[in-house]
């Protein structure tokens, strides 16, 4: 559960990205980066491998990349891809719906 403390991470981030049009995509420029994410995000999607990803309260999370802990303030469905594999996925508030079709993912929620 360490690894999904939100605190943990924010003096790591090495990327900040402001959501604006409501839809952002953290791709493979990403690889291995901590990103945080903030302002008015509707959809997240996830491409990246090895990145530890800060969102915000988002309506949907999609993940298509491998091997990212992913925390979230708190998301209306998380949607992990047939071909994401070994991720770690937590949300602070609420109870999203998961929709998990990849291998060795796991969600949680953080308390």
């Amino acid at each position: 559960m360490a690894r999904l403390q939100r605190s943990s991470w924010t003096d790591a981030v090495t990327q900040h990205v402001v959501c604006i049009d409501g839809e952002y995509t953290v791709d493979n420029n990403a690889d291995a980066l901590v990103v945080e994410i903030t302002g008015d995000c509707r959809e997240v999607t996830i491409a990246a491998h090895g990145a530890t990803v800060l969102l915000p309260a988002v309506d949907e999370v999609k993940i298509t990349g491998d091997g990212s802990i992913v925390i979230v303030a708190s998301a209306r469905e998380i949607a992990i891809d047939a071909d994401a594999d070994a991720n770690l996925v937590g949300w602070e508030q609420g109870t999203p719906e998961v929709r998990d079709a990849g291998t060795l993912n796991a969600t949680t929620p953080i308390s």
